[in-house]
């Protein structure tokens, strides 16, 4: 059976050994900086700054001497934002040749038995908090609720589905990966109310575009999943949750077992060691966790061993890369399994 195969087994608990992480292909928005900070949504409020700035070819205006969004807080007023919103031009995307298939490598991939993935990689609150400043945007949810309402849906609607047009014009994609950071180690950072009245929408709207055009959609969350908030994505018609893991606040049992035979699961992998400050790689720490996670939550069919910071620009997929020693070592339990052999290390 096939990456691929397997991928679509799993979502019906079908599937022959572990999904392999080699199964999905994360385009690589990297390539181009424009695409990687892809919400530099900015404003042509106060146009006096320090920096010479400039309108990129997106129609973006942008510092010259830094890459970070010249403004902090943009938008300086949510009741004007409609006079100081300035979203890319989605259109221009389209000359990007990495987002074009024939551009692809097939003698390193075999993309036939992969999904291709494109990731977009600032969720709806990330790009608020770009937009707006945190304490701001937390203020404009109760003070501002319409025109909050009404920015978040602009931005889905004309950010969010215009990519995902882009994507599918181009015929790239398999799939979509949206990111966002609405939960922490301890549950919703902005509460379940928020969530429900403002993002939770915009995300259903999105989800339900990209499923029309017969794309699979990821979601990945770092922080504490409850039991309404995974009932949420299945209702929304999430194929996959990335990213969960026990140090992001979950109980695994628990989610997986609220998943199992609705929506796919995809996290519990670790590659930095306990003590470690930095991403120092141990790869026999790796090979470690790998065999104790699929060990601990291989009972449930919906689980996909994956780390949740698999993109490629950073980790690579080669054998002495982090990501390439997870893909080794799932392939090595998935033999021994289909030989019905023990794993003895």
């Amino acid at each position: 059976m096939t990456n691929r195969e397997n991928y679509l087994a799993a979502k019906s608990g079908n599937a022959q050994g572990f999904v392999s992480m080699k199964t999905l292909y994360l385009c690589d928005v990297t390539e181009d900086p424009t695409m990687e900070q892809d919400l530099d949504i900015l404003t042509y409020a106060d146009p006096s700054k320090l920096t010479e700035q400039y309108y990129d070819d997106f129609g973006v205006l942008r510092n010259k001497t830094s890459s970070m969004p010249p403004l902090s807080t943009p938008i300086t007023d949510v009741t004007a934002w409609r006079e100081q919103l300035k979203l890319p031009d989605s259109s221009k995307y389209r000359d990007r040749h990495f987002l074009r298939k024939e551009y692809l490598d097939p003698v390193t991939q075999n993309y036939d038995d992969m999904l291709i993935v494109h990731p977009i990689a600032d969720g709806i609150t990330v790009k608020l908090r770009y937009l707006m400043g945190f304490e701001a945007m937390c203020e404009a949810f109760f003070e501002e609720p319409e025109e909050m309402t009404e920015l978040i849906r602009h931005i889905a609607l004309h950010y969010y589905i215009e990519r995902i047009k882009t994507f599918t014009t181009l015929g790239v994609a398999d799939a979509v990966l949206l990111k966002d950071m609405t939960t922490s180690w301890n549950g919703y950072v902005f509460g379940r109310g928020i969530w429900e009245q403002f993002i939770k929408p915009a995300y259903a709207m999105i989800i339900r575009y990209a499923k029309d055009l017969g794309l699979e959609v990821f979601y990945h969350e770092d922080g504490k999943l409850d039991d309404a908030f995974i009932d949420d994505l299945i209702e929304m018609g999430v194929d996959m949750v990335m990213g969960v893991r026990e140090d992001g606040g979950n109980d695994m049992d628990a989610v997986l077992s609220r998943a199992e035979g609705k929506i796919l699961v995809a996290g519990g992998l670790d590659w930095l060691a306990p003590g470690k400050e930095r991403y120092i790689w141990e790869f026999d720490y790796i090979r470690e966790n790998v065999r104790q996670t699929c060990a601990a939550w291989g009972k449930y069919k919906c689980f996909i061993p994956f780390h949740c910071l698999f993109v490629r620009p950073i980790t690579g997929m080669t054998i002495n890369s982090p990501v390439g020693i997870i893909i080794d070592e799932i392939a090595r339990i998935n033999a021994l399994q289909q030989r019905g052999e023990n794993d003895d290390n």
